[in-house]
C-alpha cells in the first residue's frame, strides 16, 4: 500500500560521458519501512531443540531451562511453540502449540533431566517437523539449536537437515554453551539453513540474555522476502 515504505536512492555519479563503450553506474537503493509497517510484528513459529545430554548436567541445564521458560513467558498467546530434547535419543517435551499456556509450558520444561550422549541430527530432525506442522510465509519460522558438545557421526545428516529447513523458509539459529562444542559444524548448519552463524554462550548465566536476544531479533521481524520492483 501506498506510504508503507520509503525509498531513499544515491547514485554512484550524477554525470556519465557519452562514450561507445560500456560503462558501469552504481546505484543504492534504501527502503524503509514507516512506523505502522515496524509495530505490526509477524507472529512466531519457534522450536527450541534442547541438548540434555548428561554433560548438561548442573547449572548450564537449569540455566537453559530458565532462558526457555523467559522465551515462552514473553511470547504473544498465538505464537506457536515447540520444545524438543535430545540426547542420544530425542523426546518432544511440548508438541507444537500456541504459546498460551505459560503454567502448564513451563512445568513441562521444569521436567527435563540431564540424559545421555550427544546425536544432534535426531533433534534438528523432530524439531523440523514440529516447525512445520504450522509453518507459514506469514510467520517467522525458527528453529534454536542449542548444544555442548560435539555430535556422534551425525554431522552429515545434520548438515542435510539444515538445508532441508533452508528450502522450506525455516532458518536455524544455533547455540553452543561451554567449551567442547563444534563451532565450525554450528556455523555451517546456521549459513546452510539462511539462518545464523553459532553464538556462544560462554557462561551459563550468560545464557538468560542470549536467548532472550533471540526472540527479540524474530520478534522485530516485520516483512519476509520483501521484493523491489523498479519501473
Amino acid at each position: 500500500m501506498p506510504g508503507e515504505v520509503s525509498l531513499n536512492c544515491q547514485v554512484g555519479r550524477e554525470r556519465m560521458s557519452v562514450t561507445g563503450g560500456t560503462q558501469v553506474a552504481y546505484v543504492l537503493v534504501e527502503a524503509r519501512p514507516n512506523t505502522a509497517v515496524t509495530q505490526a510484528r509477524m507472529p512466531l513459529n519457534f522450536a527450541l531443540v534442547l541438548d540434555h545430554s548428561g554433560s548438561m548436567k548442573g547449572a548450564k541445564l537449569q540455566a537453559v531451562k530458565e532462558a526457555v521458560k523467559l522465551v515462552i513467558n514473553h511470547m504473544a498467546p498465538t505464537d506457536i511453540v515447540s520444545v524438543v530434547i535430545f540426547d542420544d535419543n530425542v523426546r518432544v517435551i511440548v508438541p507444537a502449540q500456541a504459546a498460551s499456556d505459560k503454567m502448564g509450558l513451563g512445568g513441562a520444561v521444569d521436567s527435563i533431566r540431564e540424559g545421555g550422549g550427544t546425536a544432534m541430527s535426531l533433534g534438528m530432525s523432530v524439531g523440523l517437523t514440529e516447525l512445520r506442522k504450522h509453518a507459514s510465509p506469514a510467520m517467522v519460522n525458527r528453529m534454536i539449536l542449542l548444544t555442548d558438545g560435539v555430535t556422534y557421526g551425525d554431522a552429515d545428516r545434520c548438515r542435510r537437515i539444515a538445508d532441508d529447513a533452508g528450502a522450506s523458509g525455516i532458518g536455524i539459529y544455533p547455540l553452543g554453551i561451554g567449551a567442547d562444542w563444534d563451532e565450525d559444524l554450528l556455523d555451517n548448519i546456521g549459513q546452510r539453513s539462511s539462518g545464523m552463524p553459532a553464538e556462544f554462550i560462554r557462561r551459563p548465566e550468560d545464557a538468560l540474555g542470549l536467548f532472550q536476544r533471540q526472540l527479540q531479533s524474530a520478534e522485530a521481524v516485520s516483512v519476509r522476502n520483501a521484493q523491489l520492483t523498479l519501473r
